[in-house]
């Protein structure tokens, strides 16, 4: 799953990674975490989730611990956060938590 709010960085994300994987596309944290209930719901396991830090609703480690505190029997194997105008103290301060 992708969770990306620009939607042209979303669409090359998606054509990287399209021939290895099924994607799944939302862009804001509240549409991934309903878009990933739903999957889960389905009995649907999402492997790996690449999340924007600096979403419109959310930021990304709100919506990357959410998903790990859902998926705690079928965990989400990789959550990556990405994003590219994180300053340097935020940066430090995500190295500190475990997402």
């Amino acid at each position: 799953m992708i969770c990306e709010d620009d939607l042209e960085f979303l669409h090359s994300l998606r054509q990287a990674l399209a021939s290895d994987y099924c994607i799944i596309t939302v862009t804001s944290g509240t549409e991934c975490l309903i878009k990933y209930i739903d999957e889960k719901v389905k009995g649907n396991q999402i492997d790996i989730l690449v999340v924007e830090y600096k979403l419109r609703d959310l930021t990304g480690d709100i919506v990357a611990s959410t998903i790990r505190e859902l998926s705690r029997a079928r965990a989400t194997n990789t959550i990556l956060i990405s994003s590219c105008e994180l300053d340097k103290e935020l940066v430090e301060e995500l190295k500190k938590r475990t997402i």
